[in-house]
């Protein structure tokens, strides 16, 4: 609860899109040492996301082989890529059309959309 405060904090005070980026670049200045700051941040994160994802599948990978008792190699690299592979492509195919729905369509309802984006 206090987290989402004060994030709610920090976005009223800077109200521009960007996130940790521009409160850090805000916070230590935008003229100074804050867009370096800002700029180590992100490319941290760039860094570091993709390998947090794949120690998360790499992890998950060896669960699922001690549940189904195969302890191979080949076992724990195939599991792992059909979640990387799936995470990149279940979003576009789960979504597709999604956000595309025109609420001035006749066949539009809350059942298909429960968010009510249209784009």
């Amino acid at each position: 609860m206090n987290d989402s405060l004060v994030w709610a904090e920090l976005e009223s005070m800077w109200p521009d899109s960007g996130g940790s980026y521009v409160y850090l670049r805000e916070l230590y200045g935008s003229q100074t040492w804050g867009r370096l700051i800002a700029f180590v941040f992100v490319w941290q994160i760039m860094v570091s996301g993709p390998m947090e994802c794949a120690s998360g599948f790499i992890a998950t990978s060896q669960y699922i082989a001690y549940v189904d008792k195969n302890y191979s190699y080949a076992h724990h690299s195939m599991i792992a890529f059909e979640m990387c592979v799936g995470k990149f492509f279940f979003p576009y195919k789960f979504f597709q059309g999604f956000f595309y729905t025109s609420s001035s369509d006749p066949r539009f309802t809350l059942a298909h959309n429960p968010s009510g984006f249209c784009l």
